[in-house]
């Protein structure tokens, strides 16, 4: 009956919107799962970045006594590791500097040299990722890390 009332154009119309809302709702839905899927691998790169800073600031403290008070300070005093590979990435960028924006992490030591914390910004939950070691919320948040008391001998609080 609608058939009769409605000539080829018109159908050729109807079906090509409907193609085309199709091929919209597809590409929309591949979009948005990519999005989500860089995301959680910048998140990723983050973390494997914090463990290799733990790593790094250990280390400055061992020798100066202190943790950096930045992550550029700790950048520059060549301690350990500088360039981050993470797997499934075949370049190599810096371990200071969060993947996405480029600037350094922010680095926030504790005044009794036990502790740090990183922060930068997330782009989901660690609820999100299948395994990681820290726990931090979506956006702007800081991870605390505690140094290892092997490193912690015979040092004393920032005065």
């Amino acid at each position: 009956m609608i058939k009769n009332m409605l000539n080829k154009k018109d159908l050729l119309y109807i079906l090509s919107f409907g193609v085309l809302c199709l091929a919209l709702f597809v590409f929309g839905i591949v979009f948005v799962l990519t999005s989500d899927l860089k995301g959680l691998q910048n998140d990723a790169m983050r973390i494997n970045d914090f463990s290799e800073i733990r790593y790094n600031a250990q280390t400055f403290l061992s020798n100066k006594s202190r943790l950096p008070r930045d992550m550029k300070e700790l950048d520059d005093s060549n301690y350990g590791t500088r360039t981050s590979y993470y797997s499934g990435s075949s370049s190599t960028k810096s371990l200071y500097k969060d993947p996405k924006t480029k600037e350094y992490y922010d680095f926030k030591p504790a005044t009794d040299n036990k502790s740090f914390e990183i922060c930068t910004t997330f782009e989901a939950d660690s609820t999100k990722q299948q395994y990681t070691t820290y726990s931090y919320k979506k956006g702007y948040d800081c991870v605390k890390i505690n140094i290892d008391s092997y490193y912690l001998d015979g040092i004393k609080a920032i005065d």
